[in-house]
């Protein structure tokens, strides 16, 4: 990713480098549904990683439903409208039509083990 895409944005991401990529989220495209690895999270998008080596990575500007699998109470976290951005081998990032009502650090309360 190149570093003016990095200045553009919005939010600062969460990484789950420490977490090991363990995180299971999901992604829907096209009537299908397909496992990803959480690779990096923020209110406004996530970076994430095919599950299953050789699976196909929605084409750039897909329009597709992400689901974080996380679950806070109240808090919309699944279903997500979201655009793929960019993508790179097996890793892709995605942008949410509606930004999360959290902030890195409740996302980070979240996912600790």
């Amino acid at each position: 990713m190149s570093t003016s895409a990095i200045e553009r944005r919005k939010h600062s991401r969460l990484e789950l480098k420490a977490y090991g990529f363990k995180h299971r989220c999901r992604l829907h495209s096209n009537g299908s549904a397909q496992d990803l690895y959480l690779i990096d999270i923020s209110p406004g998008g996530a970076r994430v990683k095919m599950a299953q080596p050789g699976s196909r990575v929605p084409d750039m500007l897909a329009a597709v439903v992400f689901d974080t699998m996380l679950n806070a109470e109240g808090m919309r976290l699944n279903g997500l409208e979201s655009t793929v951005r960019w993508h790179s081998g097996e890793e892709f990032g995605l942008r949410f039509e509606l930004e999360l009502e959290l902030a890195s650090s409740d996302l980070q309360a979240l996912l600790a083990p």
